[in-house]
């Protein structure tokens, strides 16, 4: 993915810091301004109130000293003031309300003189309030303060307003002293932010590059790999589907690799078998063509050898046909509801002649009635014909053949078992396969088809087949049947 969504991640989670700062710096900036100007303001208020508490004290039932005035109490009362004067930072004016004498320090200016912002609060002062004035503006000028408090003589009059005046430069540096921090911290936020979500971001889009790795690795072929992701989030339930894809890759691919040997073993197998009987016909055809046998009793035996593997190939290309049809999927048999056991019985009358013929006794202990299912009557009896005539054929004269069908438990069983030669370990597992015939087979008028229709057959109808076989004591046949329709 060449980090795309690394990046693209990055960037989105650094555009949601950036958005995050300016709505936090656009909020704090001027919260921290009125807060501080607040603390200030209140601080100032307090100094007024103090300082007006204190003229109070020191004026009692007395005026404020006037413009004209010499005494020792004007002097005092103007060193007072300048040692106030000295601990604020700001102007102190005090306003007398008859005469409006304005005493600034250790001097006084005119009424007029005053400041605008201490106009505008002499008249509320006077009405007993404490009040404050304020020209803030961090960007274009010093921010200043004036606040007024009332000074009373002893009969709780108010006979003097006390103005501080202060232009609070401090306030404006220390906001913009704010800002540089804000920002400085800001810079480092987003460097760590960076940082941190590259690095998330490259945790995150690992598992997603594994998936891209293994997908390659599925579309190339290679369907043993894994994505090795176990997380237990979307990503990790995609990963585990693609697991899942590849293990079910892994077993169709070698699937389909046996049924690609399958396949050339059939050729070859149709091929090995068709040649035996051709050659055969070719030779008899060429010696009756080239006069080689001209006796009328040899011409009649190559006319009768001619005529059974004429047959033989008849069977052998009626088996082949109906193996591959049965293994075509989308070849349907049609079922109706049929009895199995009538099938069974059908095919054991069917085969009856051929026992007598090998001096084999069939035997039957048939407990069931019947058994419905599902399912194709023809099939079905040629499937039990194809097991019984085996049965007889492998087992030598006076032996016998055992058919059973009984019920266990919520299954029919059908068991067909011989005493004949049996069947080796080794032979035991394939010979269900097309042209097996195993070492067993000591007869040669076979296709070494009919046990692999048969397993075509009951699997169409949804039997279990197993074998068990002795060499040397005996084989069984036994088909196991769940779906049934009714039974008795």
């Amino acid at each position: 993915m060449k980090n795309k969504i690394v990046w693209r991640l990055t960037l989105n989670f650094m555009a949601v810091i950036i958005l995050f700062e300016l709505l936090s710096g656009g909020l704090f900036l001027p919260l921290f301004t009125d807060h501080s100007a607040k603390v200030f303001r209140d601080d100032l208020e307090k100094q007024a109130v103090a300082i007006a508490c204190a003229v109070s004290d020191y004026i009692g039932d007395s005026a404020l000293p006037t413009q004209d005035a010499t005494t020792d109490s004007e002097m005092h009362f103007d060193e007072y003031l300048h040692i106030i004067s000295q601990v604020l930072t700001g102007n102190i004016w005090i306003v007398d309300r008859n005469s409006k004498t304005i005493t600034v320090d250790s001097g006084h200016i005119a009424y007029h003189e005053l400041h605008a912002e201490a106009l505008s609060l002499v008249d509320k002062v006077f009405d007993g309030q404490t009040v404050s004035s304020q020209e803030f503006s961090v960007f274009l000028s010093s921010p200043s303060i004036t606040t007024g408090a009332p000074v009373y003589d002893a009969n709780g009059n108010v006979v003097a307003a006390v103005l501080l005046h202060s232009h609070i430069q401090e306030l404006a540096d220390a906001s913009r002293s704010g800002i540089f921090i804000m920002l400085g911290c800001f810079g480092g936020a987003m460097v760590m932010a960076l940082v941190l979500s590259l690095l998330l971001s490259k945790k995150f889009v690992q598992p997603l590059q594994k998936m891209e790795l293994t997908t390659n690795r599925l579309a190339s072929g290679d369907y043993s790999t894994h994505t090795g992701v176990t997380q237990q989030d979307e990503i990790g339930s995609l990963a585990t589907l693609i697991d899942v894809l590849a293990d079910k890759l892994d077993i169709a691919s070698k699937e389909s690799a046996a049924l690609e040997q399958m396949r050339r073993d059939y050729i070859a197998n149709v091929s090995h078998e068709l040649r035996t009987p051709v050659m055969v016909l070719r030779g008899s055809i060429e010696a009756l063509r080239d006069k080689v046998v001209t006796e009328p009793d040899k011409v009649a035996e190559y006319h009768e050898e001619m005529l059974r593997e004429c047959m033989h190939l008849q069977r052998m290309v009626n088996d082949l046909l109906e193996l591959s049809r049965l293994q075509n999927l989308n070849y349907s048999i049609d079922k109706t509801p049929v009895d199995v056991v009538e099938a069974l019985k059908d095919a054991v009358r069917g085969v009856r002649k051929l026992g007598e013929t090998k001096n084999v006794t069939l035997i039957s202990n048939i407990e069931l009635s019947s058994c419905m299912i599902l399912g194709d009557y023809g099939r079905l009896r040629q499937m039990f014909i194809t097991i019984l005539d085996n049965a007889i054929k492998f087992t030598l004269s006076g032996g016998q053949v055992n058919i059973s069908a009984d019920q266990q438990q919520e299954r029919f069983v059908i068991s067909i078992a011989d005493t004949g030669s049996g069947i080796s370990a080794e032979d035991l597992p394939r010979i269900f396969e097309s042209f097996y015939v195993g070492s067993r087979d000591v007869h040669n008028d076979g296709t070494g088809l009919g046990l692999s229709i048969a397993k075509q057959i009951a699997d169409r109808h949804g039997i279990e087949v197993l074998v068990e076989s002795t060499p040397g004591v005996s084989s069984e046949f036994s088909f196991y049947i769940e779906e049934t329709l009714s039974n008795t």
